[in-house]
């Protein structure tokens, strides 16, 4: 039987993400969250989780590139923030800075990252999963600066580069150098990451394998005729429910704290 781990990435980005996420936790439609510790629905999705006794579903979204920062010295970086101190993804949208940063901007990175690992525990949360934004810790310089500090911050399980039938010889070796940082780093790893499409296209191959797959959805809130509806960003919500339905038989929810 697959293994599937369905998780809800953007928790903590504003009230009411969290309350779309809360309500795909209570009805089941996922099984873990990320959330965000520097964007305006943190302390919210906090006193959610705890309320929920949800703490051991909730992982890190590790965030470079939206919101403010939660230390100075990388607002100095025009590579990564603003001249208003927000995030800009500069680095992130460049082929060069994915690879390269200065010694002085490594720091930054370093400092930044910790300073949100920290705020992620001291928050309380227990499942000590580590992903991204934008998947900006597989970028391979960021890579090297995440994964090290997180195993030494008691991280268990960090999210792979996408690695579920990836097409190209250059992506393919690309995400395999990636993922041999992750998998030295860290205790746990999914198999396989991708999102529904990804799955959708190919789950005989997933049922064959029979191994642990995350699947990365994004659960909001969009007005309908003026009720509130449940939708991916990509407006496929209703058609990963009804997939799941459909192959119910086939496949087990779980969350990384309990990969073996």
């Amino acid at each position: 039987m697959v293994k599937l781990i369905i998780n809800a990435d953007d928790l903590g980005y504003d009230n009411p993400r969290n309350d779309a996420i809360l309500e795909c936790f209570e009805t089941k439609q996922i099984s873990t969250a990320t959330v965000m510790v520097n964007m305006p629905g943190f302390e919210d999705a906090v006193a959610r989780v705890h309320t929920n006794n949800l703490q051991n579903c909730v992982g890190l979204h590790l965030n470079f590139t939206q919101g403010s920062p939660l230390t100075e010295e990388i607002k100095q970086f025009s590579n990564f923030c603003d001249s208003d101190g927000f995030f800009n993804a500069s680095f992130h949208r460049s082929k060069f800075g994915r690879f390269f940063l200065s010694s002085k901007a490594k720091k930054a990175v370093y400092k930044e990252a910790r300073a949100q690992m920290l705020r992620y525990i001291e928050a309380g949360f227990t499942m000590m999963h580590l992903d991204s934004h934008h998947h900006s810790h597989t970028d391979p310089v960021i890579c090297k600066i995440v994964c090290p500090l997180a195993k030494e911050l008691g991280f268990k399980s960090i999210r792979l580069s996408r690695n579920f039938k990836v097409v190209g010889f250059v992506k393919i070796l690309y995400k395999w150098y990636v993922n041999r940082i992750i998998r030295q780093n860290a205790c746990k790893t999914s198999e396989y990451f991708t999102d529904f499409n990804g799955v959708e296209k190919n789950w005989a191959s997933l049922v064959e394998d029979n191994g642990v797959a995350e699947i990365m959805v994004h659960p909001n809130y969009i007005d309908a005729d003026t009720e509130k509806c449940l939708r991916d960003y990509n407006d496929l919500w209703v058609s990963i429910l009804d997939f799941l339905e459909k192959h119910k038989y086939e496949f087990q929810l779980m969350t990384f704290s309990e990969l073996m």
